[in-house]
């Protein structure tokens, strides 16, 4: 009785291992989808935050334009309002690697 209680454990754990290696590349897969979408999360992140500054830059620009041709606000009716946009949009507006990657997706 022992013996074959023994052969069935046996049975079952080479059976069971085929399982257990299943649900190690499910749990690898699941990792690793995980990281890419921490990864993607955190490349938007620095993307905003360059477009954020290139707007905040944008606004300074007009400010000193302002102040260095005393008053003459011609190149600040461009630099302002680009400014401003750049850095409240929630849209992807500055074309680099980022922008043109997430074109791609989107149209697969």
């Amino acid at each position: 009785m022992a013996a074959q209680l023994m052969n069935t454990d046996t049975a079952y754990m080479e059976g069971d291992m085929d399982a257990t290696e299943e649900i190690m590349e499910d749990m690898r897969r699941r990792r690793d989808a995980q990281r890419r979408r921490g990864q993607d999360r955190a490349a938007r992140r620095r993307y905003f935050l360059i477009q954020k500054t290139m707007g905040t830059a944008m606004l300074i620009i007009s400010a000193l334009v302002l102040f260095c041709l005393d008053g003459d606000g011609t190149a600040a009716l461009i630099t302002a309002p680009l400014g401003a946009v750049l850095l409240f949009s929630r849209k992807l507006l500055v074309m680099d690697g980022y922008y043109w990657e997430q074109e791609r997706e989107s149209k697969r």
